[in-house]
């Protein structure tokens, strides 16, 4: 994919830069995958598996620079490679016991990840400097749940332990000056424990829980010698309520407390930038925590299916995002804990079967946010989306969608995006009794979804207008046959979702 970015910056004394950067991106993905499962016996059951990506690109930037106070026009080049490989090995047990629901599970997942990446920059043809960054990220997931049903209650209890551990590493070398070499160390680990209690009175629905985490957390980084220990302790409990008057209605509430925590990208100091984007780290950085309260509502007819649902969060220690750009135009985004948010959010979908051959689904949602926070330059924050699908079968093989997607105008703490539409087609076809299956989709039809922004920093405002991998074309062909199937033995396992970026719902 290729991308153009262009930049206008105007600052406050008048001095102006202007620079156009097209981006050529070149990747692929690798990925193989394996799994068993072990029927022990008819109550203990036994998984094993392997996942295996490489998922290495190269980047080349050139960056032509003009209106540049105080100097010529110049271009500035960044050529670069990134290397991601990333091996997740997965063991899962179950116990099942007499009674529908009644088991016991434990689970252990390992991520080994690595990051290699390279670059070079140059201005005029003229080397600046080399770099190469390389990151190791160990993850470690044990979880272990237990759930008993009890007539019309069911008890649910578990724990967990979380051990990250990540190593970076960052060799700097100028053009005829020292080269330096740094690294940042980092580990944490996460205990929690909770409890969950399912019932039901009359046509009422009830769920209450209760969560505990100990968390700590040490990092040390050689480039300047800081050091940071954290250790926290908290209690996150739940409550949700749903009412069903018939098989097509249901209303449900709920109130939950929740936790964000800093992810590898707030605290780790050596992260790929560019020339005019840099990414300043925060390894002491706080936990943020909301207090989220939810009203959802389900209609389910014959052709007719409604959703909707609002929300109010209320955030503190907000971990936010400060952006500046200095005297050389470079945009640099710092993290802190940085005052409170009051959000409001909206969420619906309409789904109708027009015809036998024709469904067309409608969604939108509108966000809030009221930022109590200092050195921003909006405290009222918004964003929308609509989207208007159609879905037309043309034989019985054969289907394929038009998809219309608004962005109306949305306003963040720093700056203002325009409105942008974008148009989508796709068409699939089945053979061989859905054995064969294809379908070639075209991203942005129109060729023209552009994202124009406005950034308001003190002294500076720039203005942004980027193509970013817009029209997109791609076609799959897919060939699945099963050689094996024990139709009798189906494995069942609590979903799951590691995911390591630092927030727990």
């Amino acid at each position: 994919m290729d991308s153009k970015q262009w930049i206008y910056q105007a600052y406050s004394n008048g001095n102006t830069r202007d620079f156009f950067a097209p981006h050529d991106f070149n990747g692929k993905t690798n990925n193989i995958s394996s799994g068993i499962d072990f029927f022990l016996n008819e109550t203990n059951e036994l998984s094993f598996q392997v996942d295996y990506t490489d998922d290495s690109h190269s980047f080349y930037n050139n960056t032509f620079y003009s209106n540049v106070t105080g100097r010529t026009d110049y271009l500035y080049t960044r050529n670069s490679s990134h290397t991601h490989k990333t091996t997740v090995y997965n063991a899962n047990y179950r116990k099942k016991f007499a009674a529908e629901g009644h088991y016991l599970e434990l689970d252990y997942n390992l991520t080994n990840n690595e990051n290699v990446l390279p670059a070079s920059d140059t201005e005029e043809g003229i080397l600046l400097f080399d770099e190469l960054q390389n990151n190791r990220n160990n993850l470690h997931a044990l979880a272990f749940d237990y759930t008993l049903p009890i007539k019309k209650i069911t008890l649910e209890t578990g724990s967990s332990w979380d051990y990250r551990k990540l190593k970076s590493f960052r060799a700097f070398t100028p053009n005829a000056s020292i080269a330096t070499k740094d690294a940042f160390r980092y580990k944490e680990n996460l205990f929690g424990i909770y409890g969950l209690t399912r019932f039901k009175t009359g046509d009422f629905n009830w769920q209450t829980g209760l969560r505990y985490e100990y968390f700590a957390s040490a990092s040390d980084n050689t480039a300047n010698n800081q050091v940071s220990d954290l250790v926290f302790s908290n209690f996150f409990p739940s409550l949700h309520l749903s009412y069903s008057s018939n098989e097509k209605n249901t209303i449900s509430i709920g109130y939950s407390r929740r936790i964000s925590r800093p992810s590898f990208r707030h605290i780790n100091p050596f992260q790929v930038g560019n020339q005019y984007f840099q990414w300043i780290s925060n390894p002491s950085l706080q936990p943020e925590f909301a207090d989220n309260f939810e009203l959802n509502y389900q209609y389910n007819g014959e052709k007719l299916n409604i959703s909707a649902s609002t929300f109010y969060r209320y955030r503190t220690d907000v971990i936010q995002w400060i952006q500046t750009i200095n005297a050389n135009g470079v945009r640099f985004v710092n993290f802190d804990n940085v005052g409170q948010r009051n959000s409001f959010g909206i969420e619906n979908t309409i789904h109708y079967k027009i015809a036998d051959f024709w469904n067309s689904e409608l969604s939108g949602n509108y966000y809030y946010t009221r930022a109590n926070q200092p050195e921003i330059t909006w405290n009222n924050l918004y964003s929308s989306n609509i989207i208007l699908k159609n879905t037309f079968r043309l034989t019985k093989n054969i289907s394929t969608d038009i998809t219309y997607r608004h962005t109306p105008r949305n306003q963040n703490i720093y700056s203002i995006t325009e409105p942008r539409n974008r148009i989508d087609w796709a068409i699939r076809a089945s053979f061989l009794d859905n054995k064969l299956t294809t379908n070639f989709r075209i991203l942005d039809v129109l060729d023209a979804n552009l994202r124009k922004r406005t950034i308001v920093l003190p002294g500076i405002v720039q203005n942004e207008t980027w193509k970013f991998q817009s029209q997109t074309f791609g076609w799959i062909l897919s060939l699945g046959y099963k050689i094996f199937q024990n139709k009798g033995k189906t494995r069942n396992r609590k979903s799951r979702n590691y995911n390591f970026g630092g927030t727990t719902d």
